[in-house]
């Protein structure tokens, strides 16, 4: 699973959230996380005890972001997604999985969840954790390479 992959490596205090969420499946969990739309993710006991979670940002981006694949394999059938897509999909043995993403992808992967975790008032130290580990599970290069600059705008 990407969501758990991800928090393993950025927020591994939040599996527990993760492993409770997997249990009602992907699509409920989105549609859990993203009803309410944009909303305070912070959880704590007092005033110093806040702290903004990363697990709605991760379920919320990379499920837009596997739409997109769709959508564009779908549109045009570019450059063979549509026909990774289904031999991944036929591969899987355990939940969705997404076809060989080109580095623009994953970049752009890498982008929504900057933008989102930002929009959701994640601190900028785990945000970057985010983006490095977002690009390792999606890349499948463990700790190599760099998550690039941050987008602009």
């Amino acid at each position: 699973m990407l969501v758990r992959a991800v928090v393993e490596r950025a927020a591994p205090e939040e599996i527990p959230m993760v492993d409770g969420l997997s249990e009602m499946g992907d699509r409920a969990a989105v549609e859990l996380l993203s009803k309410a739309g944009p909303r305070d993710e912070r959880l704590g006991f007092g005033w110093t005890d806040v702290a903004v979670l990363v697990t709605p940002v991760l379920y919320i981006a990379l499920d837009q972001a596997v739409r997109k694949l769709v959508d564009d394999s779908i549109d045009g059938a570019r450059r063979g997604v549509l026909r990774r897509l289904r031999s991944t999909v036929q591969r899987r043995t355990d939940g969705p999985g997404l076809p060989q993403l080109s580095d623009a992808q994953i970049a752009e992967i890498r982008d929504q969840v900057t933008v989102l975790a930002v929009e959701r008032g994640v601190p900028g130290d785990k945000v970057e954790r985010v983006r490095e580990a977002v690009v390792e599970v999606l890349s499948g290069r463990d700790g190599e390479g760099s998550a690039g600059p941050p987008p602009t705008g």
